[in-house]
C-alpha cells in the first residue's frame, strides 16, 4: 500500500483525498496550533513516502540492529516544511 503517495487503490483515494482536504481546511481558516505538530497518521504517510523513493538508500539505517524503528523525521524534520 503506498499510502498518499501515489493511490492504487479506492480508499488509498479517498484518504489522499480526506488528508488534503483537511490540510486545507485548517490553513485557509488559519485553524491550527503554534507550533505545527505531525498527527501519529501523517507521520506514518510521510515514512512510507520516504520509503517508497528511497529504500535502497537508507536499507542500512532502517534495518539497525538496535531493534528500534528509525523514522526519517527524526533527522529531517525539515523537508517538506520550514521550521
Amino acid at each position: 500500500m503506498v499510502l498518499l503517495g501515489i493511490p492504487s487503490t479506492m480508499v488509498e483515494g479517498h484518504l489522499k483525498g480526506l488528508n488534503g482536504y483537511n490540510h486545507s481546511r485548517a490553513f485557509l481558516a488559519g485553524n491550527f496550533e503554534e507550533a505545527i505538530l505531525i498527527t501519529g497518521f501523517n507521520k506514518k504517510v510521510v515514512q512510507r513516502n520516504c520509503l517508497n523513493c528511497h529504500s535502497q538508500l537508507v536499507s542500512e539505517t532502517c534495518n539497525s540492529n538496535s531493534g528500534q524503528a528509525v523514522s526519517c523525521i527524526h533527522c529531517h524534520a525539515n523537508i517538506g516544511h520550514e521550521k
